[in-house]
């Protein structure tokens, strides 16, 4: 069923020109008033498709009038009245460029709205994350734990060329991206680890009693679900991944940290969806197909066998 906007679009014109074709001609000029009816297919569709619109609607209140004008003077065996049809032309047209700017600055002022509370209700909601001195607390009591034979694995996530969305789109886009990427993460984190943010972009996650193969597919699940919400540009949201697994060789935590912050080093040189581990004997023997592995000595390694 057509809705009732649509319909009087339509309709308002057609009336219009009824009208005009039925008045006398004892009416006088006034009788031209009724082309006032184009202007609601002008401001309706305007209203529901912007400039289109607006282009839209006075196409369709322009064709009745120039109808009803010719039809008018063929009728009276006179010539059409061009300057009442130029006046009614004009000012239709006049309606129209008014309403396409008017609706495309309430829209720029709408957008701006949605995307300012977006980024506040993003950045509240980021905030919440533990960073600073509660990660490192997090972190120290993990590190301590794994010292006791519990697996401990940091991860760290980033939103693959922020930087060139941000040049294009602007810098509003970064709180929506990151607490996009921040639900992915969070939906697919147990609740005994450690969801935390370890810089301005940067996400960490402590894995505790997951070793690099439970951790990767860990990695690969935030990826697959971040790829499917809706980023605040045209294109998928992607991301990097930087793992590190815990060693009776690594002496603290910042050492684990940094062997993260390497591999997600390595990771941002390969491009969109990519995860490096940094690798120890236990991830080189490991050997998960697909995986980048990070030596020690900065070679960067792919695995292609499955075991």
């Amino acid at each position: 069923m057509p809705s009732i906007p649509f319909v009087l679009s339509v309709l308002a014109p057609l009336i219009a020109a009824a009208l005009r074709l039925m008045a006398p001609a004892e009416v006088g000029a006034s009788i031209n008033l009724v082309w006032l009816l184009g202007l609601v297919p002008v401001f309706l569709a305007t209203r529901h498709l912007g400039w289109l619109g607006a282009l839209y609607g006075l196409a369709w209140a322009a064709v009745p009038v120039l109808l009803a004008t010719f039809a008018i003077g063929i009728r009276d065996g006179a010539p059409p009245d061009l300057t009442a049809l130029g006046a009614v032309i004009v000012t239709l047209a006049a309606a129209a460029l008014g309403a396409g700017i008017l609706c495309e600055s309430w829209g720029r002022e709408v957008e701006s709205e949605r995307l300012g509370s977006t980024s506040v209700r993003a950045s509240e909601a980021l905030e919440a994350l533990p960073s600073g001195a509660s990660l490192q607390f997090f972190l120290d009591k993990l590190f301590a734990g794994a010292r006791r034979r519990p697996p401990l694995t940091v991860v760290l996530f980033e939103v693959a060329e922020l930087d060139k969305y941000v040049e294009l789109e602007g810098p509003g886009v970064v709180a929506e991206a990151l607490a996009t990427t921040a639900e992915s993460i969070q939906a697919e984190t147990r609740a005994m680890n450690v969801v935390g943010r370890l810089d301005d972009r940067t996400f960490i996650v402590l894995l505790q009693g997951e070793g690099i193969p439970g951790a990767w597919a860990f990695a690969s699940r935030v990826m697959a679900d971040a790829e499917t919400r809706e980023a605040p540009w045209d294109a998928r949201l992607r991301l990097n991944v930087g793992m590190a697994g815990y060693e009776e060789s690594i002496e603290n935590p910042d050492q684990l940290l940094l062997r993260a912050r390497k591999a997600i080093s390595a990771a941002r040189t390969l491009g969109s969806d990519a995860a490096v581990v940094f690798g120890g004997s236990s991830e080189r023997a490991l050997g998960i197909s697909g995986m980048f592995i990070l030596q020690e000595d900065g070679q960067l390694t792919e695995v292609h066998r499955l075991v």
